[in-house]
């Protein structure tokens, strides 16, 4: 016989339900601590990611502010240039070749200060380019009828500065 009496059963079976008591309380104790830790990991990866998008969205906004000063110069430089030459490319402006050429390399000095302005055309009214400034592509052309900003200072004279896709 496994057990001598009723009373070995009792304290037996009184054992084992204070360690499986024991154990379920221990496995509770360990579930509770991971599970803190766990919530406390989370919320901690929220205020990193939060954290992080913060500085993104400074980063970014210095970016943009950047970017701004640096179209805004360019373009009061490029405006300059075209002040300079506007008188001697509107209305019955001499469009021979030697004339042209003239404006052409004279504006080429000046451009090439301006990295960002690797490209300079001049068209007609109706679409012909009549000068370009790096001789790239070819300086007669009948390209310009296609380009949103041709379109749109040809619809609105006075419209001012265009940006547009390039081809």
């Amino acid at each position: 016989m496994l057990f001598r009496s009723v009373s070995t059963l009792k304290d037996f079976m009184g054992t084992l339900a204070r360690r499986w008591g024991n154990a379920i309380a221990m496995t509770a104790f360990a579930l509770l601590v991971i599970g803190t830790f766990g919530t406390l990991m989370i919320l901690d990866l929220f205020h990193i990611r939060a954290d992080a998008i913060r500085t993104s969205e400074r980063n970014t906004a210095a970016v943009v502010l950047t970017l701004a000063d640096n179209l805004y110069q360019t373009s009061s430089t490029v405006d300059k240039v075209i002040t300079t030459f506007l008188p001697r490319l509107q209305g019955n402006a001499d469009r021979t070749f030697p004339a042209m050429d003239k404006v052409r390399s004279e504006m080429l000095t000046m451009l090439v200060t301006i990295p960002e302005a690797q490209i300079f055309a001049a068209f007609d009214g109706k679409g012909e380019r009549f000068l370009n400034v790096t001789g790239w592509p070819d300086a007669k052309s009948n390209d310009g009828e296609s380009k949103d900003y041709f379109r749109a200072h040809r619809d609105n004279a006075h419209l001012g500065l265009t940006v547009s896709n390039v081809f």
